[in-house]
């Protein structure tokens, strides 16, 4: 048959593919190809579709019975011998349009929420699964007719993978507005189009698709091989910083575990089927990377602070006020330096965290090291402007420093972590000597006038006024650097105190000046009790200490005083023979044998409930030392080095007391001196004194105070 015969044929019976797939142009055609299926359908054993015909079935997405018929059509036309090729040219267009609308329905159902026609592909497809068995099985019958397997399930496969492909094409879109990295963009909209898809699989196709189709993981698997495929190419070139930490934190946290373990996927996805996203090399290249980067922009960071902070300190300027507190801007931004890359590691992994931490660690310490030396060396130099205030907004600072260090978990070494506190203890301690090295010499000097016989006039009050002044300009100090400070003034009022008592006390023999130099010491302990009381201070343990030497100095019991003496050295441990005899010559009259029966009575060694881990006092205190006891006691012991000794002391003692008189005598009487050891007054007033304060500034003769 010619071609143009058989044109006309098939225009007889309407078998056009263009009149079987699409719309009808002609009555003629339309009626010639449906007398021929009704034809054919009225063949004997036979009965035409209740949808209509095959195409019509096709349209109205009844894939499943448009199937069965054109199976059954099939295997009537390939039992007609000899074989019919327009038939079969008509039944593999129908084919081909059930094919594509079968597709279309597979390849929206990623996006939209299916229904009976998915229900129907996927019966059509495990049919024709059926008949392609048998025609694989029937191989000669199979050549015969000339049929081939239409491999439906590898083309659901095919179309599966292709909508995959369009759905990352959509999602990989970039925006200029986003400040992000185009890799991290693409990877997290890719990303977020997979959870959801993979979601919606779950939910709506996995319940209508049979377990051999394994349609969740068949989606997961074309996902995870685009993944696989971007970062093996992104790997090949050298990355910026910010691409390196995004694709630690996607191979190690967002995939696996945002994505992957996410609860409305985790035990649907089978994930040994996927292959790891990077080799461990390359994984250990990026880490590697990832850790010199950060650790170089953590180093840069903290410098720049440091070095803005010190620029400050030089420019005198005063620091900020947070409430009535100083701070330091320093710490809050190296606090939040170091909080972000700690949260910034952690994101990627616990095992990246734990890596990450010593090279974090070391530079924290060589900062504060450096923040250290810094603090110390504009410490020393006082006369600064702002110098009271800044020094007090870096121990604000250390303190707050020191509390980051012990409130959070930076996952440092303990003994890294021991080494960081003790610079900062140590950078506070030098914050405190500079603020009271100044106080402390004007107590000392105040002090020296305290217990003197010559001073009639309590200047005690005037001490208390000045420490309340200072102690009012260390408020904008934290509260626990202020109760550091406070303690520390504290126990140096106290220090002082009994200092000048002990070192070279006065003596008096008339008990009623005893009782009123005692009553005077309560009434001065009770104010240092008071005033350091109200302000926080934590040294109770100095409150008692100077109403148990105002009562040992006012008894006259020597039974009382032996008691009250050990008492005082069970509290204060570090107390000696030495001062107990210092406190003894105030009692003038206590003569040698009661003096030398008191300190035999004294029990030394014994520890009181409270005595422990406390901090030194006495044992700071150089006493003096009476002759007229301390020297008999030495020849008491009948040793004969200490004999020799004394021996030698005396005679230097003469020696010494010649010269002194020697030289007073060379002085004219009415010639005035050049020098007083005080202001004219009264007091010096014999021709004795004139000679003697003569001799203090020719440097024979040195005065104590």
């Amino acid at each position: 048959m010619t071609d143009s015969r058989r044109q006309k044929h098939s225009e007889q019976l309407g078998n056009a593919p263009e009149d079987i797939n699409g719309p009808i142009s002609s009555g003629v055609r339309k009626k010639g190809r449906m007398n021929w299926l009704q034809k054919l359908f009225s063949s004997p054993g036979s009965k035409a579709p209740e949808g209509g015909t095959i195409q019509g079935l096709i349209h109205q997405k009844q894939f499943y019975k448009a199937l069965k018929e054109l199976v059954a059509q099939e295997n009537r036309i390939s039992n007609d011998a000899p074989r019919n090729t327009h038939q079969t040219k008509d039944i593999d267009s129908l084919y081909e349009s059930l094919e594509k609308e079968m597709f279309q329905v597979i390849s929206e159902s990623i996006v939209q929420i299916p229904g009976d026609p998915l229900v129907q592909v996927i019966k059509a497809i495990k049919k024709q699964e059926k008949e392609d068995s048998k025609i694989l099985q029937n191989k000669e019958i199979a050549e015969h007719q000339r049929r081939t397997p239409r491999k439906w399930k590898e083309k659901w496969a095919r179309c599966v993978e292709e909508s995959v492909s369009q759905r990352i094409s959509n999602g990989s879109t970039i925006s200029t507005r986003d400040t992000a990295s185009c890799l991290s963009q693409k990877f997290r909209n890719v990303g977020k189009t997979f959870k959801n898809d993979l979601i919606h699989v779950i939910q709506n196709l996995g319940p209508l698709y049979p377990a051999e189709f394994n349609i969740c993981n068949l989606y997961a698997r074309r996902y995870h091989q685009y993944f696989v495929s971007e970062i093996e190419s992104v790997t090949e070139y050298e990355l910026a910083e910010e691409d390196t930490y995004f694709l630690l934190c996607w191979i190690h946290n967002i995939y696996p575990q945002t994505i992957l373990r996410d609860p409305a996927i985790q035990g649907h996805i089978d994930e040994s089927q996927l292959e790891t996203l990077l080799p461990t090399r390359k994984i250990c290249t990026l880490e590697k990377d990832f850790v010199n980067d950060e650790v170089n922009s953590l180093k840069t960071s903290l410098e720049k602070s440091l070095n803005s902070e010190s620029k400050r300190w030089k420019d005198g300027k005063e620091p900020s006020k947070v409430g009535r507190y100083y701070q330091s801007k320093l710490q809050t931004e190296v606090t939040q330096i170091y909080r972000d890359s700690i949260q910034k590691t952690a994101e990627i992994s616990e095992e990246m965290s734990n890596k990450m931490a010593p090279h974090l660690g070391k530079e924290l310490q060589n900062f504060l090291t450096k923040y250290q030396s810094l603090v110390v060396e504009y410490t020393q130099k006082k006369n600064q402007k702002h110098f009271k205030a800044i020094t007090i907004g870096n121990i604000n600072c250390s303190w707050a420093f020191r509390n980051f260090l012990e409130g959070e978990d930076l996952r440092l070494e303990r003994r890294v972590k021991a080494n960081l506190i003790l610079f900062l203890q140590e950078l506070e301690a030098a914050g405190y000597d500079a603020l009271l090295q100044n106080m402390f010499k004007e107590l000392k000097s105040r002090f020296r006038t305290l217990c003197h016989r010559k001073n009639r006039k309590n200047c005690f009050p005037d001490i208390m006024q000045y420490v309340k002044s200072y102690v009012t300009s260390l408020k904008p100090l934290c509260q626990p650097c202020f109760q550091v400070m406070i303690g520390k003034i504290h126990y140096q009022v106290v220090l002082e105190y009994v200092t000048r008592l002990i070192k070279k006390p006065v003596r008096f023999e008339n008990p009623i000046q005893l009782r009123t130099m005692a009553n005077q010491m309560v009434v001065n302990a009770n104010r240092i009790c008071s005033f350091f009381s109200s302000q926080g201070s934590q040294e109770t343990w100095l409150h008692p200490l100077l109403e148990k030497l105002a009562e040992i100095i006012k008894l006259e019991n020597l039974q009382d005083i032996a008691h009250n003496i050990s008492e005082l050295a069970k509290e204060y441990t570090d107390i000696q023979r030495e001062h107990i005899i210092a406190i003894l010559h105030i009692k003038g009259n206590l003569d040698r044998p009661n003096a030398k029966s008191v300190l035999e009575k004294i029990q030394y060694g014994r520890s009181g409930p409270n005595s422990a881990n406390r901090t030194p006092l006495f044992s700071l205190i150089r006493p003096f030392s009476p002759e007229w006891l301390l020297c008999n006691t030495t020849r008491r012991r009948g040793d004969c080095v200490c004999n020799c000794i004394y021996g030698l002391y005396m005679t230097m003692k003469l020696v010494r007391n010649m010269i002194i008189h020697g030289c007073c005598n060379s002085i004219n009487v009415d010639t005035p001196p050049r020098y007083y050891p005080h202001p004219p007054s009264s007091m010096i007033s014999t021709a004795q004194d004139r000679r003697m304060a003569h001799a203090m500034e020719l440097g024979l003769l040195v005065r104590h105070d």
